[in-house]
């Protein structure tokens, strides 16, 4: 797991007031006691599979920059050097 910039909000802060607001959706507003132990373990829960999720797609992206990279090597080593900046530009989009 990565962890948030100073400024950027953690998963499990963001799910964490959502559940929060969630919460007050309610026409009319419930009245009690509002179990925070319930809605934590919820907020956990949720916060373990959006980060299953995140790291899935971590491993995606860095599959695809690998391969970008032997792309980029066998553009180098193969392709007459007027083509390798048009090819290289392609790779990028």
């Amino acid at each position: 797991m990565t962890s948030p910039t100073p400024n950027q909000k953690s998963v499990s802060q963001i799910l964490g007031e959502l559940a929060g607001a969630a919460s007050l959706c309610w026409m009319p507003r419930p009245i009690g006691v509002f179990d925070s132990t319930t809605a934590s373990k919820f907020v956990d829960d949720a916060t373990k599979e959006v980060e299953a999720v995140l790291e899935a797609e971590r491993k995606v992206v860095s599959d695809l920059h690998q391969k970008l990279d032997m792309l980029r090597d066998i553009v180098h080593d193969d392709v007459p050097h007027q083509y390798q900046t048009r090819l290289l530009e392609a790779l990028k989009q």
